[in-house]
């Protein structure tokens, strides 16, 4: 087995180790010849959620590259996914092709939908081919045509030897043939059939082309949405998270993606086998329960000893010892490790600030164990250990929402991704709780959170915005710069300081601190202190916010709006975009 270097608590790869393929596969074999009977549907079923469980295992603690951090995952969770949560079904096509129109079939466009989804293209295509000449509409027909060289040329991380080449191509893909084609559904507004009889042999499609069109972009709500509506589940866009969504998905971000996920698609925490792979997606082994392993049977309590001894963590210890004595006493062992709270609070992305006490008071006991670890690497030179250390700390804060600890623990570990990513959680706080109405108005909890930041990383509030934007060159504060000067103008505007707050929000679009994406929250904000008769800033500055204004304007008019108002669509629909759910920091 060999041993590849991982961040704190560190993995161990099972590279070479071939104990979790060989039971995964011994156990299918039995199930598929009937080899465990009499047949009986609920151990049928609870088996294979072990199975399933396992092989998450093996996918994400494990990897042919030996990488078990950096390395592409979204393939090998798709593969995941496609093996033991089947769909559509292997009949759902040929049923469908019995139709002589089988576009107007209820669960045609949600089967074409699943297949472009689940990355099944060959299936996709023989259905938009046949639309392509059979379909009334002369519409469809067309955006059918154009579809087809999409779906086959997609490029896909698995098809290439370098992960260089695999996103060279995504980008050429993407520029080339996917914003061609959404000028083409853009188009379908204008459009409302050629008359009501061939309006009702179309069928329901309209939606269905724009909702691949979105996934195709990477849209993100629009997966929540559908995976929601159709009651698909976590799972599901997990699954297919890094083939469509994020094509740098990677082990690394697992922990701090599957927060987001659950937000919209919960788990069912009466469930086992969900609680016990989302702890393992989050690398909270301590999670796993021996009262649900108890029940895996001699194979799977057998397997989950190797596993667990291959984790060199703590709680390891009390479960090898009960598998000891139950070997040796033949008792099922009952007792848990520690139970994943079924309410979530474990992977709540964006706490309320008095749901984080206990949360602080915790960290507090592990502060004090965690700087004599840092002392230790420091004293013996233990640079790369270090590193993984603090970025494991820095991503464990960020899950709990300590996200003024996680930027200390993120520039310890030199990671300006990962200060990039708090910044853009913090704009998720601002989103979807931080405004109650529009304009400077409740923002309390985002303005608390950065205040939690520690001030040697944030830029001066006192000090001149332009000359500090010029000479800002540390990477860890130029991430935060837009962040700290918007809590700044929440702090002078709750203060009473309306001139000077909307004199700040000028220099801040004029030194280009904010955001494209985020002018339209900020125009609106200094829009809303212009009502008043008294005159707050100057003609200049006025002008200044015309242009800013102008240029939205310009944008939107040429279909580009979203790139300026995407954060206030957000806030105004509670958080909810269908141009995407990022918050437009990076």
């Amino acid at each position: 087995m060999k041993e590849c270097r991982c961040r704190a608590p560190r993995i161990l790869a099972l590279v070479g180790d071939q104990s979790v393929s060989t039971w995964i596969m011994s156990t299918h074999i039995s199930i598929a010849f009937g080899l465990t009977t009499p047949f009986d549907e609920s151990h049928y079923l609870h088996y294979m959620e072990v199975v399933s469980t396992f092989h998450l295992f093996q996918t994400v603690y494990t990897s042919d590259s030996g990488n078990v951090t950096t390395a592409l995952i979204g393939e090998e969770l798709l593969l995941w996914l496609n093996m033991h949560y089947i769909a559509p079904s292997s009949e759902e096509g040929p049923a469908l092709d019995t139709h002589e129109k089988p576009w107007l079939e209820e669960n045609f466009w949600i089967f074409l939908i699943r297949c472009v989804l689940r990355g099944i293209p060959k299936s996709a295509v023989y259905f938009l081919k046949k639309l392509s000449t059979t379909h009334p509409s002369r519409v469809l027909r067309r955006l059918v045509t154009e579809l087809i060289p999409i779906l086959t040329k997609h490029p896909r991380s698995k098809d290439y030897t370098t992960e260089h080449e695999f996103l060279a191509s995504y980008r050429r893909w993407k520029e080339q043939l996917l914003k061609h084609f959404r000028r083409y559904v853009d188009e379908l507004e204008d459009y409302d059939g050629d008359g009501q009889g061939e309006r009702r042999e179309e069928g329901e499609w309209r939606s269905a082309i724009e909702i691949i069109c979105s996934i195709m972009e990477g849209d993100k709500q629009t997966l929540f949405t559908l995976c929601k509506d159709q009651e698909w589940g976590w799972r599901e866009a997990l699954g297919v998270w890094g083939v469509w969504i994020d094509i740098r998905f990677t082990r690394e971000a697992l922990p701090i993606t599957l927060p987001l996920i659950l937000e919209s698609l919960p788990i069912n925490p009466t469930k086992p086998d969900e609680i016990v792979q989302t702890a393992l997606l989050s690398y909270d082994i301590q999670s796993i329960t021996l009262e649900y392993l108890g029940a895996c049977g001699a194979e799977g309590r057998s397997l989950v000893a190797e596993i667990i001894k291959r984790v060199p963590i703590d709680v390891a210890a009390p479960y090898i010892k009960a598998k000891e004595n139950e070997d040796k006493s033949n008792v099922e062992p009952t007792t848990p490790i520690r139970q994943l709270p079924s309410n979530g609070a474990d992977t709540s992305m964006t706490m309320d600030m008095k749901e984080l006490d206990p949360e602080i008071e915790a960290w507090k006991k592990w502060e004090a164990k965690i700087l004599k670890i840092i002392t230790v690497c420091k004293d013996y030179g233990l640079e790369d250990v270090l590193l993984s250390v603090c970025r494991s700390i820095s991503h464990s804060l960020m899950r709990r929402g300590l996200y003024g600890k996680a930027v200390q623990y993120s520039v310890l570990a030199r990671d300006g991704r990962g200060v990039g990513q708090i910044a853009d959680l913090l704009l998720h706080v601002y989103i979807t709780k931080g405004t109650k109405n529009l304009g400077p108005f409740g923002a309390n909890e985002f303005r608390a959170q950065v205040a939690s930041i520690p001030s040697e990383f944030l830029p001066s509030p006192t000090g001149t915005i332009e000359l500090q934007q010029r000479q800002s060159g540390d990477i860890f504060t130029s991430r935060l710069q837009f962040i700290s000067r918007y809590a700044e103008f929440h702090n002078m505007f709750s203060r009473g300081e309306r001139r000077d707050s909307l004199k700040y929000l000028v220099v801040m679009l004029s030194a280009g601190i904010v955001p494209k994406f985020w002018w339209g929250v900020v125009l609106l904000d200094a829009g809303g202190m212009l009502d008043d008769d008294e005159m707050l800033i100057t003609v200049e500055e006025a002008y200044e916010l015309l242009r800013h204004l102008e240029e939205v304007h310009i944008h939107a008019e040429q279909g580009s709006g979203a790139d300026y108002l995407g954060a206030l669509e957000l806030i105004m629909r509670g958080g909810r975009s269908r141009f995407g759910g990022s918050t437009g920091y990076e």
